[in-house]
């Protein structure tokens, strides 16, 4: 239990100092992908909505390591 408790933690700390090199490779790929995001009427177009949209996926982003730190899958599990 404390071995398992302790990858999570390593795993949590990883994640965490490196957040944000992962949300900004996830825009870019996101963007790369999904290219009318981005454009006149795009829901990430302004600069406002695109900072609002980087928020939101450190959010998630924080939101998955805590449930990687509580050890709980199904807090990251689809609906």
């Amino acid at each position: 239990m404390v071995a398992d408790s302790n990858k999570r933690m390593d795993t949590v700390n990883r994640i965490t100092s490196n957040a944000s090199a992962i949300v900004t490779n996830a825009a870019r790929d996101l963007f790369d992908q999904q290219p009318a995001l981005i454009a006149p009427g795009g829901n990430a177009y302004t600069y406002r909505r695109m900072a609002a949209c980087l928020r939101d996926m450190e959010i998630i982003l924080r939101y998955v390591t805590y449930a990687i730190f509580t050890g709980d899958a199904a807090a990251t599990a689809p609906p």
